[in-house]
């Protein structure tokens, strides 16, 4: 998968651009606050129809500007596409080569895309949802089941809730609670399929980049019992027996997979308790890359890489390593302030797009 154009309108700071990326590596070079993160939250919306840095899309749009719009040209597999993003007041338009689609699940994926973003730290420290939050952009942008099971697990949470504040009939609970579970199953076994996948090749890559054996491994902690897959139905059913009296005292569903999470683990400690801040971040990368063979596994194609601000943060050791580790199929994308972060040992003739104020040259 290589993406070939990128074009802005009124996106941020950017009043208007049209780009030729390279199949290789594309750098965004200028000083902090130019525009070169809003460059990659382009793509990355165009690839989940979300910003990784603000819940409101409207904050995309340029100010006392209407709209904002974005246009990636994409090739995959011979093919060549183009996904259209329109950001206004009433919400979001997306288009897939000029036809409307009516469902946000119908677009994301088609142009695949892994970030590391400084901010990405942030997971190993603060609430599991940012955890979850992992798994599912992960898993949703291979699989459009997932996408549809997730939305209709939330959609039937939101009406037990109600019916829970509204006294209602156990029956009414029960049949919400059926559709639930059933959308449950679909989520746990390919969330489980995630969790297996980081705990094979984890490890591996973290002694790619680190040149350490540090034993690193990844639990998915849920509401119910996942130690036989078969009996994932029969183990909700139960579960909701148990449960459903308290959520009637306490008027809420306190329970379900809108509460799993994710544990971290080295040396079978949790990663928070013992990872120094370097070590959290090679952990980070790791992640990103096996996210890359999840994708290729999952749909024989090549994501597009993004790397946000990283370079700065790794010392000139761990840079060479994670340009030896990078597949060269991979077309990657990086944002820097110091082109003597890529050196020419590392990367071999870059595409520079220079970013001031808002203009790409």
């Amino acid at each position: 998968m290589i993406l070939k154009k990128l074009k802005l309108r009124n996106f941020r700071n950017i009043e208007h651009c049209e780009i030729q990326l390279d199949p290789g590596i594309n750098v965004f070079l200028g000083n902090n606050g130019q525009g070169k993160t809003n460059c990659i939250e382009s793509v990355m919306f165009s690839s989940t129809t979300r910003s990784f840095r603000v819940l409101n899309d409207n904050a995309m749009i340029k100010y006392d500007c209407p709209f904002a719009s974005i246009e990636c040209t994409v090739e995959d597999e011979g093919k060549k596409f183009v996904l259209s993003s329109v950001i206004h007041s009433k919400g979001k338009s997306l288009f897939i080569s000029s036809k409307q689609v009516p469902k946000a699940s119908e677009f994301v994926g088609k142009l695949n895309a892994i970030l590391f973003s400084p901010n990405d730290l942030e997971m190993f420290n603060i609430s599991p949802k940012e955890r979850r939050k992992l798994m599912d952009i992960e898993i949703g942008k291979i699989s459009v089941k997932y996408n549809a099971a997730l939305l209709k697990y939330q959609k039937c949470l939101k009406e037990r809730n109600h019916a829970l504040k509204m006294d209602c009939d156990v029956l009414l609970l029960k049949s919400l609670e059926s559709q639930m579970i059933e959308a449950q199953v679909q989520i746990l076994e390919s969330r489980m399929i995630f969790v297996e996948f980081l705990n094979r090749y984890l490890s591996s890559k973290m002694k790619q980049l680190c040149d350490e054996e540090l034993h690193l491994g990844v639990k998915l902690k849920s509401w119910v019992d996942l130690s036989d897959k078969s009996k994932l139905k029969e183990k909700l059913t139960e579960r909701y027996e148990e449960t459903r009296e308290r959520d009637l005292l306490l008027r809420v569903t306190g329970n379900g997979v809108h509460r799993d999470d994710i544990e971290f683990t080295m040396k079978g400690i949790p990663l928070n308790e013992i990872a120094s801040q370097g070590q959290k971040r090679m952990v980070l990368l790791s992640i990103k890359l096996c996210m890359i063979d999840f994708v290729k596994l999952a749909k024989k194609t090549c994501p597009v890489l993004i790397l946000d601000d990283v370079l700065s943060e790794l010392d000139q050791n761990n840079r060479v390593r994670l340009f030896k580790v990078l597949d060269k199929s991979v077309q990657t994308l990086i944002t820097t302030t110091d082109l003597d972060e890529l050196k020419e040992s590392l990367v071999k003739s870059p595409k520079i797009f220079r970013v001031d104020n808002g203009m790409i040259i």
